[in-house]
């Protein structure tokens, strides 16, 4: 019998698991590496550290069924036969939303304390509803973000976005990256 399976949460690649639960171990870790500007101008491709991310909250949508499909056949509304309808397609469409929250920590490479004890890093943090946070790191410190919760129907994507810099007093300029995360909601699928 043909039934939807649900739809996925897929994170940059890693399939979540979908049920509800928490991560205590990183599911994905990131090396962050930057590119200097200004005073660090010349330094390319710096191991700047790691991100480590976790989910503290993971829900597989769930998906409903229907024989018949009806598809647009004509970009404009004159004339006749704008639509057309197939009776053998069994579709899958979304009921209930992937949800999904996440946070990260970052953890500066250990070699940037015997380089620069003085050093400084900033992990800013903003996603493509609003959200920002940024989180100054030390010598031999960690920095854990705040925890941000996504809900998208299958079928859509969202957005995580980092902006790394490593500091040094009295020196100007900065080594940094920027980084996106695809957090995707995959489409209903078809199952037997």
């Amino acid at each position: 019998m043909v039934s939807c399976t649900g739809c996925s949460i897929v994170v940059d690649g890693v399939a979540l698991p979908g049920t509800g639960g928490g991560s205590s171990t990183p599911f994905l870790t990131r090396t962050i590496v930057g590119n200097g500007v200004g005073a660090f101008s010349g330094v390319t491709n710096f191991n700047l550290g790691t991100v480590e991310y976790y989910y503290a909250n993971n829900r597989a949508g769930t998906c409903t069924g229907f024989s018949g499909q009806l598809t647009a056949v004509s970009p404009n509304q004159s004339g006749t036969g704008l639509f057309s309808w197939s009776s053998s397609t069994y579709v899958c469409t979304g009921t209930t939303s992937c949800t999904v929250s996440v946070y990260q920590k970052f953890i500066p490479h250990p070699a940037l304390s015997g380089i620069a004890p003085n050093f400084y890093a900033h992990i800013q943090v903003y996603n493509s509803e609003g959200n920002f946070d940024i989180g100054r790191v030390r010598a031999g410190g960690s920095y854990t973000t705040p925890t941000y919760t996504y809900n998208a129907g299958c079928g859509f994507q969202d957005y995580l976005f980092n902006s790394v810099r490593f500091g040094l007093a009295p020196y100007s300029g900065y080594i940094g990256t920027e980084t996106a995360t695809t957090i995707n909601c995959l489409p209903c699928t078809v199952g037997l």
